[in-house]
């Protein structure tokens, strides 16, 4: 089912107005309108610049001049099904791609996938999936055909059944004050837009535990879009995460292999400055030796990522100096029974196991 957004129905009245130039039927003549808008057609023009939606979204003022966004409102006819909220023009394919050309034709490279210009508002909670809203048919809503709903998502919300919580029990709250911590439960998307008025380019650390898109997390989108759903949720999320952070703030992200190279190419494209370098401070590689193998994995994946960013170029990561003397490094041995005994070289050599020794910090006691 295709659900049409205010604005394609208001195109969609405007060009029924030119009776059957535009359509065949119900069948819109795409061909034709691109046709006559490449052409500069003034009538069509006049018409499109005439309506209130049209002039808010597709125009814009260049030195006292109002400018139409003619090859910006082009490209909404060239996707695969006439303004259907859940494709780009790219069809159902991912791929690097830059202004629409393939990695093999071209030297710059950003990650393309469908559903890149739409958003996904996506709830992860089981609260959410017990009320069917993470229905993987899910409409994503285009960033320029659903401008309308997406500014009614993203409008100011009330918070409902607010608590405050401190060392005397629960309390009611009649009012924030600007130094409360606050917990907000609910649609993560909605709630970073939520404080985005309040708390825009204040954060000093945002972290993001992203579902790791694995057969075994939360990340119940699992059709043929399964990877491109997964990474428009993200950037949905990354974009409205990027206006709260701080000049002296970063943005990390953990993720384990299964999708860390298609986030790492896609968080560099979002943190690029103006130079169009990517301001990425660092990654930081987290082991996990202790991680059981378990039955239905091949191997045991102990290696997990932290990509961190920041929205300065120039930002560099605070260091904290320690002085180290000896007796810091001083360690004691306790040896239980070895395990077997190998000659080496002509030697003797004990053989541990891990559960056979310990070693501990030794105790420097210092005489005055």
């Amino acid at each position: 089912m295709v659900v049409e957004s205010k604005l394609m129905l208001e195109v969609k009245a405007i060009l029924k107005s030119f009776g059957n130039k535009y359509f065949n039927g119900d069948k819109l003549k795409r061909h034709k309108v691109i046709e006559d808008l490449n052409a500069y057609d003034e009538k069509l023009i006049q018409s499109l610049l005439n309506n209130k939606t049209i002039n808010r979204d597709f125009v814009i003022s260049l030195n006292g001049k109002e400018v139409f966004k003619l090859n910006e409102f082009i490209d909404m006819f060239q996707y695969k099904k006439f303004w259907q909220d859940s494709y780009t023009n790219y069809a159902n394919k991912i791929g690097l791609t830059v202004g629409g050309k393939f990695i093999d034709e071209c030297e710059d490279v950003v990650l393309d996938f469908p559903y890149k210009d739409t958003v996904l508002k996506a709830g992860m909670t089981k609260e959410d999936k017990q009320k069917e809203d993470l229905d993987p048919n899910e409409i994503f809503l285009n960033e320029i055909i659903a401008k309308d709903e997406i500014d009614v998502l993203f409008d100011k919300k009330i918070f409902k059944n607010v608590k405050k919580y401190s060392t005397e029990g629960i309390q009611p709250v009649s009012e924030f004050r600007k130094d409360d911590n606050l917990i907000i439960k609910g649609n993560n998307l909605l709630g970073l837009y939520s404080i985005k008025e309040r708390f825009a380019k204040k954060a000093k650390l945002i972290y993001i535990d992203v579902p790791y898109n694995t057969d075994t997390d939360s990340f119940p989108y699992n059709d043929s879009f399964n990877r491109s759903t997964w990474l428009t949720f993200i950037k949905n999320r990354t974009e409205i995460a990027k206006e709260l952070l701080d000049e002296d703030g970063v943005i990390a992200y953990q993720i384990s292999f299964h999708q860390y190279a298609y986030l790492k190419v896609m968080l560099d494209e979002i943190f690029k400055n103006a130079n169009g370098k990517h301001v990425m401070t660092f990654n930081t590689l987290v082991r996990h030796p202790d991680r059981n193998l378990t039955g239905d994995k091949e191997f045991n994946d102990v290696i997990e990522y932290t990509l961190i960013y920041s929205s300065s170029s120039n930002y560099k990561m605070p260091k904290i100096s320690v002085a180290k003397t000896v007796d810091d490094y001083i360690y004691d041995v306790e040896l239980g029974n070895y395990d077997k005994i190998l000659e080496l070289n002509g030697k003797n050599v004990e053989v541990y196991l891990p559960s056979s020794y310990r070693v501990r910090r030794q105790l420097v006691m210092q005489l005055v």
